[in-house]
């Protein structure tokens, strides 16, 4: 399991959960599965993407991040 930040990486395009010391990561694709750290609890959603590239276009599905409001968000995936 990996456990730490969204991340926008802008010369991919995509986000991607990286552990809080830089070491371990994983990019994330449309449709992955991982959970979030939101209001006291994980939260299972997927991430999708939709219009130009950016980051913008990437939303959680099921709650209200996107785009910029993603970055930093505690999450794990591989659980």
């Amino acid at each position: 399991m990996i456990k730490g930040r969204l991340r926008y990486i802008a010369r991919e395009d995509r986000f991607f959960v990286i552990d809080d010391k830089n070491n371990d990561y994983c990019a994330l694709h449309c449709g992955n599965v991982l959970e979030i750290y939101v209001y006291g609890q994980w939260r299972k959603t997927s991430i999708e993407g939709w219009g130009p590239p950016g980051i913008e276009a990437w939303y959680l599905v099921g709650t209200r991040f996107q785009g910029r409001s993603m970055q930093g968000l505690p999450a794990r995936i591989g659980f």
